[in-house]
C-alpha cells in the first residue's frame, strides 16, 4: 500500500475508535448493560461508514485549501463522455432541462452501463 492509503486507513480507524469511545461514554453514566452493549454493537457496524464519509470530506477540504492546483482538468489520456440525466416522472411540458455530467470510460465500464 502506498503511504497515502496507509495514512487514510489510520485516519479512518482513529475516527472510528474515537466515535466508539465517545458512544461508550455517552451510554455508560450508570454502567454498560446488555442493551448498551447491543447498541454499541450496532453502532460499531455503522461507525466505519460514518468515519469514511467524514474522512473523505476532511481530505477533500485539505486538498482544496492546501494543494497547489486543487482544480485540475482531466489528464489527456482519460476520455470523459457526457452522461445525460433526465427526470422521466414529469410530463414533457413541465420537464426541467437535462443535467449533463461528465464521467470517464472506466466509471461506465465499472457500472456496466
Amino acid at each position: 500500500m502506498t503511504r497515502r492509503r496507509v495514512l487514510y486507513v489510520l485516519l479512518v480507524l482513529t475516527f472510528t475508535i474515537g466515535t466508539l469511545g465517545l458512544m461508550g461514554l455517552a451510554l455508560a453514566p450508570s454502567g454498560l448493560g446488555l442493551l448498551d452493549w447491543s447498541i454499541m454493537a450496532v453502532f460499531a457496524v455503522v461507525a466505519p461508514w460514518l468515519s469514511i464519509g467524514f474522512c473523505n470530506a476532511l481530505v477533500g477540504v485539505w486538498l482544496t485549501l492546501f494543494s497547489k492546483a486543487p482544480w485540475q482538468p482531466l489528464p489527456a489520456n482519460v476520455q470523459a463522455e457526457p452522461l445525460l440525466l433526465a427526470d422521466e416522472t414529469e410530463p414533457p411540458s413541465k420537464k426541467p432541462p437535462c443535467c449533463c455530467v461528465f464521467v470517464t470510460k472506466r466509471q461506465l465500464d465499472w457500472c456496466a452501463i
